[in-house]
């Protein structure tokens, strides 16, 4: 079974034409909410690996020897986070820039599902966003960029009518700008929304609730919608219950009940994504009986995209494992064990 970085359109259209053609089907007919992550913004914008790259360099950049220096205190809390052995600290050499230290890659991994703590990291004297506005220059960072094929194909199926509602995490302009390159105007074809007011006005083709804050308007307006992207912990943890967002987690939640749910290049490690369907899941929730699970459980293709799948391994046990049929328990808890 080939890997999402190494699979051919032919063997993809194999796939929909054969084992998945029910998802395909799925997608004609508009039963599906697409739940977008940073995974489909990888080639056009920075993703997860990049961002935490790019924090400890600036850190490392602006740190010097001096006892107290705010920027070194805040990258070793950082590099603290990675859990680094002596032999990562051994080849960590603050006056090389961080892409040249050998461990960084194992580095970035260990922080990959700490991204928020990171971005959490204060440096004083500084605001509480200070890291993710200033230090990956957010602006230029998550501005106008041109859209990839993803957002291109789903920017198409919402304009076939197949796809009415996009949740996502990500907080570039891809989606509107793959629009804008087709003809139409993002802003009059989808209603993208943060906190929920844009939905009282009046409707459009396709609504986006963008629930991690909008770059595009970020940078518009910065007064504004600056303090409505969301990436610190505290900031996730609160979104549950903050009301400035409620409009937009009630809309979610009718989502969530409505549409089944094809989630693409998003982890679903974070609290709020996953309070969010766990809240369903008690009431009511979708039977998770996909294709992707309804193989026979000694199968192997069961297990390889299950192990391969992009959810969050939190996601799958906390959510899912309460909405499945037993045919496909052992299959999910052999898939979970081989993740591990």
């Amino acid at each position: 079974m080939p890997t999402a970085s190494s699979i051919t359109l032919k063997e993809t259209l194999d796939l929909l034409d054969g084992p998945f053609s029910a998802v395909k089907s799925g997608v004609a007919q508009g039963s599906y909410a697409f739940w977008l992550g940073s995974g489909i913004s990888r080639d056009r914008v920075i993703g997860l690996d990049g961002i935490l790259s790019k924090l400890i360099e600036f850190l490392r950049q602006h740190a010097t020897e001096d006892v107290g220096c705010r920027f070194k205190d805040a990258l070793m809390r950082v590099l603290k986070m990675a859990e680094p052995t002596d032999s990562d600290m051994e080849t960590i050499d603050m006056a090389r820039p961080a892409t040249e230290w050998p461990c960084l890659k194992a580095l970035i991994s260990r922080l990959w599902n700490k991204y928020s703590e990171v971005l959490s990291v204060p440096v004083s004297g500084e605001g509480q966003d200070f890291l993710l506005w200033d230090a990956l220059d957010f602006p230029v960072t998550f501005g106008n960029q041109l859209p990839d094929v993803e957002h291109l194909a789903i920017a198409m199926l919402a304009l076939e009518g197949s796809v009415g509602s996009v949740a996502t995490a990500n907080w570039d302009g891809l989606l509107e700008a793959a629009i804008r390159d087709l003809g139409y105007d993002p802003r009059t074809f989808f209603q993208i929304t943060v906190d929920g007011d844009d939905l009282r006005g009046p409707p459009a083709a396709g609504i986006v609730y963008k629930f991690h804050g909008c770059a595009l308007r970020a940078i518009e307006d910065e007064n504004h919608y600056r303090k409505l992207l969301i990436a610190r912990s505290a900031q996730i943890v609160q979104w549950m219950n903050n009301d400035t967002f409620k409009i937009v987690r009630d809309q979610l939640l009718a989502l969530i009940q409505r549409r089944q749910t094809l989630m693409i290049g998003l982890s679903a490690q974070d609290v709020n994504i996953q309070n969010l369907f766990a809240k369903i899941g008690a009431h009511k929730g979708w039977k998770w009986d996909s294709v992707l699970l309804e193989q026979e459980t000694d199968d192997p293709l069961t297990s390889q995209l299950l192990n391969a799948a992009p959810l969050g391994k939190e996601a799958v046990e906390n959510v899912l494992r309460e909405n499945i049929s037993a045919p496909v328990e052992s299959a999910l808890t052999k898939a979970l064990s081989d993740a591990r």
